[in-house]
């Protein structure tokens, strides 16, 4: 009775796991001996997808002519190998956005753009420092909507290169969004780098040995009774000159009788 095998469905996040591991550790160290294979140090196999075939005598090893042929191609099958054509744009011509199932959506018109975007946000928030620090100015939200706008594949080359020169405040949507629901200033401590901060501190700490020297106190308050004293000076002149007009108008009409 013939058994019906049901195909296993690959999981595509395990699939996108594996991958990545390969690109984390590209050196795997095998300590396990094995037998050697002209595969894989013969340059004869270059060019040539191969198969290996089971020999009924191995007699046939002495009537080999190494004239005529690589001692190494003993026991394979070699054939001219056809690359696949592997292209993009071509898988994207057969396949139909609308009609194509979610796995072949993602995997062709999501993942391509998307990768790419998660891989540079990786890069820059190392730059900021985020592995390392609980709180930084860098967020990955902003990062990925700037760059997935900058690089739509989807739009014309001349606006991809006036994309590029935008920033997040300048993309209509964003713009719009953040007009409607503004964002609180972030704090200094996340702004400035470390050294702007550090030469702040230091700024701040000289300032303060140098005001709590006694001559500098002295005269700071001798400055304080000055401005107290100098208070609103103008209408004071002004009305130093109001009462001497006055006195001298009163003294003229005095004297007239």
């Amino acid at each position: 009775m013939p058994v019906l095998k049901v195909k296993e469905t690959k999981n595509l996040w395990e699939e996108i796991c594996r991958d990545f591991e390969k690109k984390k550790n590209p050196i795997v160290k095998n300590e396990s001996v094995n037998d050697f294979d002209p595969t894989k140090y013969s340059p004869i196999f270059y060019g040539y997808s191969y198969e290996k075939t089971l020999l009924d005598d191995e007699n046939l090893i002495k009537d080999i002519d190494v004239a005529n042929s690589h001692s190494a191609c003993f026991g394979y099958t070699l054939e001219p190998f056809k690359a696949k054509n592997t292209a993009r744009s071509n898988n994207e011509q057969k396949i139909d956005r609308d009609k194509c199932t979610e796995r072949e959506f993602i995997e062709n018109f999501v993942f391509p753009t998307l990768l790419p975007a998660l891989e540079k946000m990786l890069h820059e928030a190392k730059n900021y420092k985020c592995f390392e620090r609980k709180r930084t100015a860098f967020n990955a939200c902003d990062f990925l909507t700037t760059y997935l706008y900058q690089n739509n594949p989807f739009v014309s080359r001349y606006e991809t290169e006036e994309r590029k020169l935008m920033s997040l405040y300048d993309i209509p949507f964003a713009k719009e969004w953040l007009q409607m629901h503004p964002r609180p200033a972030l704090p200094k401590s996340l702004v400035w780098t470390e050294e702007e901060a550090a030469l702040k501190i230091q700024a701040f700490f000289r300032g303060y040995l140098v005001r709590r020297d006694p001559e500098v106190q002295e005269l700071r308050q001798w400055q304080k009774e000055l401005r107290e004293e100098n208070q609103n000076i103008i209408q004071r002149v002004e009305k130093f000159w109001n009462d001497e007009t006055s006195k001298k108008s009163n003294s003229v009409e005095n004297t007239t009788f």
